[in-house]
């Protein structure tokens, strides 16, 4: 068997993104190839020129195939986390859970989007982060859209309301607690928006403004009516 020229050192100086030259004896070469012929290889190291037969070598690395792939841009802002992971990059979903705007972006992509594989990732983020129906966020974005269209009435902004209030968005819990308290300024006693809205303060540890809710509530009914009955317990259950 043939051998190379020149002694080899035993430890090679990395040249970075340089031509490598891979020996059956487990060594790795790297330099630029300046001559090659059916026998042999010239390659220029950084401690001068090393002819090797082609009998010692695996193989030829070249330096276009050495370099490492440039590194894909690292997601900032939440629009590029949601489109990282409507790409494919589960990675960006824990990042996802700690954003409030996360639902709202992946609501608008999703409009937007035409691939159906990304179209289904971005609706299963939209089911994770909200733990909500698919055909609930269908409902939730057709009674925005009325509500945006100008139907205000109280139903409407009521069960939009109600939507919202059930996602894990504090972006969509800001929108819902509006809502509510816009409809409890019309009509203060309107029980299943002064309900929705008590659930709602409680569950952010608001009990105060709870309990302030009921009471002007309640200063809008008539004594002995029913809708008063359930707000003098509600008031009760407050208080504990």
């Amino acid at each position: 068997m043939r051998f190379p020229l020149i002694a080899l050192p035993a430890a090679v100086v990395c040249i970075a993104y340089a031509d490598q030259i891979r020996l059956k004896d487990g060594r790795v070469l790297k330099g630029k190839v300046v001559y090659e012929d059916e026998g042999k290889v010239v390659l220029k190291a950084e401690y001068g020129k090393v002819t090797i037969y082609k009998d010692n070598i695996e193989k030829i690395v070249r330096e276009e195939e050495a370099a490492p792939s440039p590194q894909k841009k690292r997601p900032k802002t939440v629009e590029e986390f949601v489109r990282a992971f409507a790409a494919g990059d589960d990675s960006a979903l824990a990042k996802l859970k700690k954003t409030e705007d996360a639902v709202w972006m992946a609501k608008r992509l999703l409009k937007e989007e035409k691939e159906q594989a990304r179209k289904v990732r971005l609706e299963a983020l939209i089911h994770d982060l909200t733990r909500a129906d698919p055909e609930d966020m269908e409902a939730a974005e057709k009674l925005r859209r009325a509500y945006e269209a100008g139907e205000h009435s109280r139903t409407t902004i009521y069960s939009l309301a109600a939507a919202l209030a059930g996602t894990k968005s504090e972006r969509d819990a800001r929108e819902a607690e509006k809502l509510l308290r816009q409809i409890l300024k019309d009509d203060p006693a309107y029980v299943p928006a002064v309900y929705e809205l008590v659930r709602m303060l409680l569950k952010q540890k608001r009990k105060g403004e709870a309990r302030d809710v009921v009471r002007r509530a309640l200063s809008s009914v008539e004594k002995g009516s029913q809708a008063g009955k359930l707000l003098k317990r509600l008031l009760a259950e407050l208080k504990k």
